[in-house]
């Protein structure tokens, strides 16, 4: 029997199935954004296929020029002990930092330096345990023969290549229906391609290196950027003032310092940075690269700046990573399905009979991070 309605039709007196839903062509996508170390690497072209699921490099630097006291000595004393006694050679002259006084070293055996104190106009005094102790180089009496020979051993870093995989997809039914906002399956793709990069994103950071056999097979981990940098670590203990981030930059260019230093940062540091210093902030020519970014000029030289969506949380909302992008380098394993590529899209990985279409994007990857020492971290900031 048919239902009638008595007076003006409203939207009461329609079944709600027959209203078309009022809903966005678009499906709005939460962070898209969230993987600048990962874009830059890729559009600066600091991706090198690895030959091998460890990857090694060869690190060196130059003769050291710093040792320490071990023990105090009296002016008037000329046997000095030091840490290091291999750092020097008959000929070098030292110098107290504290006292200003130079020496000149004339024979060393093991960690004992032979010296003749105050080299120079400036008096001995007494040097105490622990003190730094430079090596300006050497001093030669005219018509000398060459000195002792003294070199650096070359060191190997090693990293593991990780496997990230991110797979997607629908029934073949899904697939087929038509959706306001397109195809379901498309958007799968699109979707789970950001979550991908993230993923690498995060290992890139927070990763640690590890190696296991699980079911017979090689589980490997690689190590990220917090793992790797141990030497350059400065906690700012509080608010950021422009001489506290002035600290911290000097530490990292004192053996960095390329034109290419990147400062990711979460939102509290860029916020600080911000406040302190906007006559020093300007737009690197809006989205470089792919990512936002700003340039902020040091008391020691220009540095990038990005904003990074994963430094976030109690602890990393003070974190700030300063890094010579000339020393960072992505290493997809070459071969396999990755084809030394990052993200390689992988096609119907479903099984034969599923009714159903399968995808995944897929890399196997790990992280070159050279010269730790050109790099620093900053840590424990609260606005």
């Amino acid at each position: 029997m048919a239902t009638t309605v008595q007076g003006t039709r409203g939207t009461a007196s329609i079944l709600g199935d027959r209203q078309k839903i009022d809903i966005s062509n678009t499906i709005h996508l939460l962070e898209p954004s969230s993987y600048p170390l990962t874009t830059l690497c890729n559009s600066l072209d600091k991706v090198k296929p690895a030959h091998n699921p460890t990857v090694r490099w060869m690190e060196d630097e130059l003769e050291p020029r710093t040792d320490l006291a071990n023990g105090a000595i009296a002016a008037n004393i000329a046997a000095l002990v030091v840490d290091n006694g291999g750092f020097w050679r008959v000929g070098d002259i030292g110098h107290v930092p504290r006292t200003g006084e130079n020496f000149r070293v004339t024979l060393v055996a093991a960690n004992t330096l032979t010296i003749t104190r105050s080299w120079g106009a400036t008096a001995a005094a007494n040097i105490v345990d622990d003190e730094p102790i430079w090596n300006l180089g050497p001093a030669q009496r005219e018509g000398d023969t060459s000195r002792a020979l003294l070199s650096t051993l070359e060191v190997e870093q090693l990293n593991r290549t990780q496997i990230i995989r991110t797979p997607f997809g629908t029934t073949n039914t899904q697939s087929a229906t038509d959706l306001y906002d397109g195809n379901d399956f498309d958007y799968q793709a699109r979707k789970s391609a950001i979550e991908h990069l993230v993923n690498i994103e995060r290992m890139l950071i927070f990763g640690q290196t590890n190696t296991a056999t699980v079911a017979g097979q090689p589980l490997r981990t690689m190590s990220g950027i917090l793992e790797f940098i141990k030497t350059n670590r400065h906690d700012a203990g509080g608010i950021l003032s422009e001489s506290e981030l002035d600290a911290f930059c000097e530490i990292a260019f004192r053996y960095g310092g390329s034109d290419n230093m990147l400062m990711i940062c979460s939102g509290r540091v860029i916020q600080a940075i911000n406040n302190f210093a906007k006559e020093k902030l300007q737009v690197v020519g809006g989205e470089t690269y792919g990512v936002n970014l700003q340039s902020y000029m040091s008391a020691f030289g220009q540095i990038k700046l990005a904003y990074h969506r994963q430094l976030v949380g109690t602890i990393y909302s003070g974190y700030a990573l300063l890094l010579d992008m000339d020393k960072i380098v992505l290493r997809p394993l070459r071969g396999g399905r990755s084809s030394g590529n990052l993200a390689v899209r992988v096609t119907n990985i479903q099984a034969p009979d599923e009714d159903s279409r399968r995808d995944e994007y897929l890399s196997e990857l790990s992280l070159e991070f050279q010269n730790e020492k050109s790099h620093a971290l900053l840590t424990g900031v609260t606005g």
